[in-house]
């Protein structure tokens, strides 16, 4: 199993929220000491600095906890349940048990999650107003709001950067939604949107280059790896796709298939076998060997 593989599946059971199972993978645990740390370094709450930091980053795994359970959810009400919710280093990801049969049943899975999380920046900052009214200009103000403002940029973070239109983003999903719609074609919408993904994650990597080498800015390591982690995903579903479209491609047209080439075997005229070779998207040839009734 793979790196990335391994990031995705790979989890500590937490519990089950809406009898779907909740997981988390060991690669989470040193991303969210380090965001613990670096945020509250950043506060100036004395010895309330740790345990405030503690909340926000809770709160940040919390709202993409409720993020993938807007997909999950969605998904369900198609018929289609989630094996688990996995929390990871990079995010989390809900994994479905079947892909979605019709464009508008990807769109809509797709768009909740997005939603889900703009909605939640909506409630942190309803929230914030009367703390602002009650608390009035006191350490308990700012004991409150700061996680419920790390809340609300959280959540508008998570909702923007998510439609943003390249697989394995939402954005990238709502993208081959339309244009599976548009045309008729699985496959060709995934290969589009991959491509999207692709382009947007090298850009991601060029400005996490610019962070880390203009600006000194050591958060460009965890942008670096972010954009490779989306590149990664991007080519994999590029992959998947060429698959999908030889199986059914061969599945429809047969020997008929652009990506079959039918010979007779050389060296024996008489032979009344038929050589079919299938050649895969990577180069690679597989010879099936047919027996001609005469």
């Amino acid at each position: 199993m793979s790196f990335v593989q391994s990031i995705l599946r790979d989890g500590y059971p937490l519990g089950r929220i809406c009898r779907i199972p909740i997981t988390v993978n060991p690669s989470l645990i040193p991303i969210a000491l380090i965001l613990v740390a670096g945020i509250a370094r950043g506060l100036e709450f004395g010895w309330a600095s740790v345990p405030i930091a503690i909340v926000m980053v809770l709160t940040v795994f919390g709202s993409i906890l409720v993020h993938e359970l807007g997909h999950s959810l969605t998904a369900r009400y198609f018929g289609i349940e989630t094996r688990t919710i996995n929390l990871h280093l990079f995010g989390g990801v809900a994994q479905i048990v079947r892909e979605p049969s019709r464009p508008i049943e990807e769109f809509l899975i797709a768009a909740a999650g997005p939603m889900v999380s703009l909605m939640l920046a909506g409630l942190f900052a309803l929230a914030f107003v009367p703390v602002g009214l009650f608390a009035g200009d006191t350490e308990v103000l700012q004991y409150v709001a700061t996680p419920l403002i790390g809340g609300i940029a959280a959540n508008v973070i998570l909702g923007v950067f998510n439609l943003m239109p390249g697989f394995p983003m939402d954005g990238g999903r709502i993208l081959r939604a339309y244009l599976w719609y548009r045309w008729d074609d699985r496959a060709r919408a995934t290969h589009t949107a991959a491509t999207g993904g692709e382009i947007f994650g090298y850009a991601l990597i060029a400005f996490g280059l610019f962070r880390l080498i203009t600006l000194l800015d050591i958060g460009g390591v965890f942008t670096i790896l972010v954009a490779s982690f989306i590149v990664m995903l991007a080519k994999n579903e590029k992959r998947r796709a060429h698959a999908l479209s030889w199986a059914a491609s061969i599945e429809r047209d047969g020997p008929n298939s652009p990506w079959m080439q039918e010979s007779v075997r050389q060296g024996d005229p008489d032979s009344t076998c038929v050589e079919y070779v299938v050649r895969y998207p990577d180069g690679r040839e597989v010879v099936f060997t047919r027996e001609q009734r005469l």
